[in-house]
């Protein structure tokens, strides 16, 4: 799918490929996705002159996200016979009085803490130089950095593309409830001179 971005206002062009005619006064990006393919998002440069520009791209495959474990049940070990132990009787002296029962004692059950699970959401402002397109846990976002990302609390992975300058970052983060965190990458070095 081809969609243009005006002013940050986005408009949806449709399957590639496909034409529009553009003011070539005005600022454009274009922006190709498609499911399971890393989206790619290009300017429009107007030559002098020149009445038609074309942009085209190739998507790269997004790397997968879901690793899946098959579950396996629980094995029942058979219970392990022990052989009885014999002992030796012991005599015991009479007692005058009848043995008195003494009730069991109760224990309170010991409560284990419960985990807590995170709950809520925190802020991740994005940067980098140069712009990059942001994922998060794997799925696109559709947007590109500098960016103001709210997300649910927990342990997350940002992975910031740019394929033109062949850069694919992934970055951990384990966000609080009510944080704000700012990442920030420089990628000058990957430039072309």
């Amino acid at each position: 799918m081809v969609s243009l971005l005006v002013d940050g206002q986005r408009q949806e062009l449709g399957a590639a490929p496909v034409v529009a005619m553009l003011d070539p006064t005005r600022a454009y990006q274009v922006l190709f996705e498609r499911p399971g393919y890393v989206s790619v998002n290009r300017p429009v440069v107007f030559a002098a002159g020149r009445e038609e520009e074309t942009v085209a791209v190739t998507l790269e495959r997004a790397e997968p996200t879901i690793s899946r474990r098959r579950w396996k049940p629980p094995v029942d070990k058979p219970p392990v016979d022990k052989p009885p132990v014999d002992k030796p009787p012991v005599d015991k002296p009479p007692v005058d009085k009848p043995p008195v029962d003494k009730p069991p004692v109760d224990k309170p059950p010991v409560d284990k803490p419960p985990v807590d699970k995170p709950t809520g959401n925190g802020t991740v402002f994005v940067g980098a130089k140069p712009p990059c397109d942001i994922y998060v846990d794997g799925s696109a976002l559709g947007k590109k950095t500098p960016s103001k990302l709210t997300l649910a609390a927990g342990k997350h992975t940002i992975t910031l593309v740019n394929n033109q300058y062949g850069i694919r970052e992934k970055i951990s983060i384990d966000l609080a409830a009510g944080e704000t965190l700012k990442l920030s990458k420089d990628f000058s070095d990957k430039l072309e001179p």
